[in-house]
């Protein structure tokens, strides 16, 4: 239970010199915290990709969740990730970041009290945008055409096509965040005809890149024109 104190204060030099007591006054202690939590392990970099962190770190008394980050180092966005949640571990996914960005952050904690903690800023950078490159055309007939290409950090691509720029066909492919060679054949096509095509890459989080809209023509059948009866 709450109990009633009476204290009075003194100043002492280095010398021991001490001042006489002050007057005495009475309070009941308020049982609220005057520091915030201290800081456990982290924080630390869970996970990263092309556009996402997710940074992770521990107090050793409960408080809520902050994420102060920026691209130069002690200039923070003025929003902040947060979960109001109290907890002693804590865990804040930042998203809708940049591709190849190196990016200053610092976990920050305030507990029921009020009181806010702040880490040391550190600085994380996250990946490459997924890319598509060597684009060819191995092989083309009248109603086919064999696309090849080279993905980097992409776990699909999608590769759109048709008579205009609009599109209306779609092959997707499964590819790897390796950079690997990639093979899609497309049937069912007219003949004599220009097509326009676009390979856009996917990142681990199924953000798409749009790709450069591309060109081929199928072969034309051989066709009999001028056909005449002579009498």
């Amino acid at each position: 239970s709450q109990q009633y104190y009476s204290y009075c204060v003194r100043a002492c030099d280095s010398a021991n010199n001490c001042s006489a007591v002050s007057g005495t006054d009475f309070s009941y202690p308020s049982g609220k915290y005057t520091n915030p939590a201290n800081l456990g392990e982290g924080p630390t970099v869970q996970q990263i990709s092309s556009r996402k962190a997710v940074i992770s770190w521990t107090t050793d008394r409960l408080s809520d969740s902050k994420i102060q980050y920026g691209l130069t180092s002690g200039s923070y966005f003025e929003d902040e990730f947060s979960r109001s949640t109290q907890t002693l571990s804590h865990i804040i996914t930042l998203n809708n970041l940049n591709p190849g960005t190196t990016y200053f952050y610092r976990a920050k904690w305030t507990d029921e009290d009020g009181n806010t903690g702040l880490s040391d800023e550190k600085t994380f950078k996250t990946l490459p945008p997924p890319e598509v490159n060597n684009v060819t055309i191995t092989s083309i007939g009248t109603d086919y055409s064999i696309i090849k290409f080279t993905s980097t950090g992409s776990v699909k691509v999608n590769l759109y096509y048709g008579e205009t720029t609009q599109f209306g066909g779609l092959q997707s492919l499964n590819t790897s965040m390796e950079s690997t060679q990639n093979t899609i054949v497309l049937s069912g096509l007219k003949d004599g005809t220009t097509y326009n095509y676009q390979i856009n890459p996917l990142d681990l989080d199924g953000f798409e890149y749009t790709g450069t809209v591309l060109t081929f023509t199928t072969i034309a059948k051989p066709r009999i024109i001028g056909v005449a009866i002579e009498e």
